[in-house]
């Protein structure tokens, strides 16, 4: 190829960004790096609509104008099912680690338009009435949805888990649903059973 689109993990959560910035110097400006101020699967997003307007035949200025539009509206959000990996990674103290295991606290994860992680809901209770209630949530929190591409992104959670979270999102007619799941990077802070549903909030 001529050019290279390269599109990375947020600069507020990884230091990929800035590494990537140094590595495209060597390119002569051919290499073009941009910020997705996103993780996981709402990167995915941004390199599907990215690929779309390489089809339309845009040049790499156009798609990187347009991706920059379009940036703050990729909702990403994740359900943990415990607080223990947020702990032994330093970003849950000892005292919060034991009071959400005894009540069996699972926080929602939202990713901020800035590319920062930050607390949302509380949900207490078992796994599957938890994720239906937090898709329902987050529906209802970011009602624009792009239903062309929606993403169901967990790390091996239980097939009613996951099964609860596609019956939500076709209830609201969602039926393009992609069924992810999240590798070493995002699996190593969230653990085991964490489901997060990403989606461009902008009804394009």
């Amino acid at each position: 190829y001529d050019e290279i689109v390269h599109i990375s993990l947020s600069h507020n959560l990884s230091s990929a960004y800035r590494n990537a910035l140094l590595a495209a110097e060597k390119f002569d400006g051919k290499v073009k790096v941009f910020d997705s101020l996103s993780l996981s699967t709402g990167i995915a997003l941004q390199v599907i609509y990215a690929s779309e307007l390489r089809d339309e035949g845009k040049s790499s200025e156009e798609i990187i104008s347009s991706l920059e539009k379009r940036r703050g509206h990729a909702q990403a959000s994740f359900v943990l099912n415990t607080l223990s990996y947020l702990h032994k990674g330093g970003r849950c103290s000892a005292m919060s680690n034991i009071i959400g295991t005894l009540f069996r606290i699972k926080p929602q994860i939202i990713v901020t338009p800035e590319g920062k992680m930050v607390p949302g809901k509380k949900y207490m209770g078992r796994g599957t009435p938890v994720v239906r209630k937090y898709v329902e949530e987050t529906l209802e929190q970011f009602p624009n949805i792009d239903k062309k591409h929606v993403f169901l992104t967990h790390s091996h959670a239980t097939e009613d888990m996951v099964n609860a979270a596609i019956e939500v999102l076709k209830e609201h007619g969602v039926e393009n649903i992609h069924i992810t799941l999240a590798q070493a990077t995002i699996s190593s802070h969230c653990g085991p059973k964490c489901l997060g549903v990403l989606y461009y909030n902008d009804k394009k």
